[in-house]
């Protein structure tokens, strides 16, 4: 069986290219010959490619000196080497995905990330190819895509239902995704684990790098917020974390730290490492959540509210689905006083047994759908 994989392709968003390799492994754990359909984006300059070339020779050579000189630039390529490393793509133009695609696979994938975002930053001119609308209705496949939104806006109500009920199965990757399809299609859609938690510790820490440079004076409490420039959601959360970080003499590390180059320059790989070395992690990120779980990281997880076309929008569903599903609802306090014994739990034995049932269910949801399975 040959799939395509329809996604959001972000090669700045550790979150998204994780989904992107998970799916990819689970699939050829499978026995399903896959590849990413990505839109075609403009060449590179020869100034851009010669550039590349000569920080790609100074990062192997000298990582630290490459990071010192072009953090971002360094960043952009461990980001593109991960992708070239461990996730095939197929590059098109938007005007290519279309019937004669159709036909060129057993079956298209789409999901995991915002693919049913019609107001995600770079949704324009995707939003019907991620409902898989080029594709015929048989050979289409949802695998926990999320919507990230609490409602469709009203323009966009004609095409989702349309478009949804043309899948033999639905699934979703949040509550709320799920209640949206219900009240447009009356259809029950399965709302499944994110692919990032499909795959175990030991896969992960064997994908994990050392960060150059990076040599922390004693443990460190790991700062992976998405929305670092605004003011804290909960400032009492953050106060007690930051009291528990000071109280254990942990250093506070911010991985978007703009005043550090060593810590702007990571990819995908170094991220992982990052958490894995790290005592305690502070986050707003759903994939920061799910990488904490997995490598059995204490954790507080706070909320993050995004600006969408000059509309708040609020992206707390994905992660009360997982908490919830995971057993972990304590891990987001919102703003109520957290105690040290509560920041440092790691208990997470039962969350494990539940991820293990979870995983189950996804991934017979996903072998059902592709009919691998009955």
């Amino acid at each position: 069986m040959k799939a395509g994989i329809v996604t959001i392709f972000d090669m700045g968003n550790v979150g998204n290219r994780l989904q992107n390799y998970a799916v990819t492994q689970i699939l050829r754990g499978m026995g399903v010959d896959c590849e990413t359909l990505v839109p075609r984006r403009p060449p590179k300059s020869p100034q851009r490619l010669e550039q590349e070339d000569i920080f790609r020779r100074l990062l192997d050579e000298d990582p630290i000196a490459a990071q010192q000189e072009n953090p971002l630039l360094c960043r952009s390529l461990r980001f593109e080497g991960f992708t070239d490393r461990y996730i095939p793509l197929r590059k098109l133009m938007v005007s290519q995905f279309g019937p004669e695609l159709g036909k060129e696979y057993d079956a298209f994938i789409t999901g995991s990330d915002q693919v049913w975002n019609p107001m995600f930053k770079n949704a324009t001119g995707q939003v019907h190819n991620r409902l898989l609308a080029f594709a015929p209705a048989e050979k289409r496949v949802c695998f926990a895509p999320s919507i990230g939104l609490d409602q469709i806006p009203d323009q966009w109500h004609g095409t989702y239902v349309r478009e949804w009920s043309k899948y033999r199965r639905l699934s979703v990757r949040e509550n709320d995704g799920a209640e949206i399809i219900r009240k447009l299609t009356g259809r029950q859609a399965q709302v499944v684990i994110d692919p990032v938690l499909m795959l175990d510790r030991q896969h992960w820490s064997s994908l994990q790098k050392p960060l150059p440079g990076f040599e922390p004076k004693a443990g460190y409490v790991l700062c992976y917020l998405l929305t670092a420039a605004q003011e804290s959601a909960y400032p009492k959360t953050e106060a007690a974390v930051m009291q528990e970080a000071q109280k254990k003499g942990l250093e506070v590390v911010h991985l978007f730290d703009k005043n550090d180059p060593v810590l702007q320059s990571a990819g995908p790989e170094e991220i992982l490492s990052l958490f894995a070395g790290a005592s305690l992690i502070y986050t707003d990120s759903f994939h920061g959540a799910v990488l904490s779980v997995l490598f059995g990281k204490p954790f507080v997880l706070t909320e993050r509210k995004l600006e969408m076309k000059q509309q708040e929008i609020d992206m707390s569903s994905r992660m009360t689905t997982l908490l919830e599903k995971l057993g972990l609802e304590d891990r987001l306090p919102a703003d109520r006083q957290l105690t040290g014994e509560a920041i440092w739990r790691t208990d997470y034995a039962d969350a494990y047994a539940r991820l293990n049932r979870e995983r189950a269910l996804a991934l017979r949801f996903l072998r059902v759908s592709l009919g691998l399975e009955r």
